[in-house]
């Protein structure tokens, strides 16, 4: 019997196995997910497609009286759901098939697949079963909009790293993991990356010679709605085979992180929300990280920035750089701005 059976592991090894003797053209071959459960209606199969390739399949045995409320949906990004007939009970069963149309995502594939399979343990009927079936589905459709099969590119790379490494600042200054996965917002794609009640920060980072960073929009530095608005610049050395890199940071902070079960939990959401994987780990463990200098920053007075209300009617998005020479004058020790941001949480 397998130990890992219904994990990602697990199901990759019964689809190796099903193509070392791979079904006939239009048929699919199926083995459980879970052998030691033989209720579970949940298969994982390969199915011999009409263009001859081999497409990987997960596959819920539902009740005939269920096929009218289930159409083909071609809508999930390297997806395809299809009711399929069930080739031992045609007049009892039918196969409801969640297939793999794009290799390129079979790594996380094989992560939604186990997914679902640990949210059925909990459903004991068939209609709860199709509905978390589908409910769990729903859910990842996000999440393959999201996932890139050349992983992140190299400023998405930088970003993430320095919003990892100001995670892991407070944390080292006994922040709550709560309190600090909570605010970070980044991922969610506001404005700014942290959100602490009335105060929020944005994290900056440049590499090489440049002596400057982009600003997004004119909301992003911009401190009108908020008490404090902060910003952290981090100078980055990027090097291969050298400095620290993004899977041990990830590492480093799940571990930190793991007395909370909840903040754990939401750590790997946001990290996926930010196109980060644990399947793609492999692409960045040659890139590795050092940190030459930081610059905590408060927002306010003569600042160089762009406010919303400085943008005259019928004037779009903007974006624009921000030389880091004048921070300077707004430099600030960072346990003050640990202390404000805590302040109010």
């Amino acid at each position: 019997m397998m130990t890992n059976a219904g994990t990602a592991a697990g199901l990759e090894a019964i689809w190796n196995e099903l193509a070392e003797t791979p079904p006939s053209p239009g048929k699919v071959e199926a083995l459980p997910c879970l052998p030691a459960d033989p209720a579970s209606p949940l298969s994982a199969g390969l199915l011999n497609a009409p263009d001859g390739g081999l497409r990987r399949v997960l596959l819920l045995t539902l009740p005939i009286r269920f096929r009218s409320q289930v159409a083909p949906d071609h809508r999930y990004a390297g997806l395809s759901l299809e009711p399929l007939q069930d080739p031992d009970e045609p007049e009892k069963n039918f196969l409801l098939a969640l297939i793999l149309t794009d290799e390129r995502f079979s790594d996380i594939f094989s992560i939604l697949a186990a997914d679902i399979v640990a949210a059925l343990s909990e459903a004991h009927d068939s209609n709860a079963q199709r509905r978390s079936f589908m409910a769990r589905l729903n859910r990842w459709q996000e999440l393959f909009g999201l996932f890139n099969p050349s992983g992140l590119s190299g400023p998405a790379r930088q970003g993430l790293f320095g919003e990892l490494h100001l995670i892991r600042e407070l944390l080292a200054e006994g922040v709550a993991p709560g309190l600090v996965i909570n605010a970070w917002t980044g991922p969610l794609h506001d404005p700014q990356d942290f959100h602490f009640g009335p105060n929020a920060v944005e994290v900056k980072t440049s590499s090489g010679g440049s002596q400057s960073f982009q600003v997004s929009g004119a909301a992003q530095l911009d401190e009108s709605p908020f008490d404090h608005l902060f910003l952290l610049h981090l100078f980055l050395e990027v090097a291969e085979n050298a400095g620290e890199t993004l899977p041990q940071m990830v590492q480093h902070l799940a571990a930190q992180t793991e007395s909370d079960p909840a903040a754990l939990k939401l750590l790997e959401t946001r990290l996926q929300q930010a196109g980060y994987f644990h399947a793609q780990a492999d692409l960045y463990h040659s890139e590795g990280f050092r940190i030459r200098h930081t610059m905590p920053v408060q927002v306010n007075g003569d600042f160089p920035r762009i406010r919303a209300a400085d943008l005259l009617a019928g004037v779009g998005s903007v974006s624009y750089t921000v030389e880091t020479e004048q921070l300077l004058p707004y430099l600030i020790p960072f346990t003050t701005l640990t202390a404000t941001l805590t302040s109010h949480v």
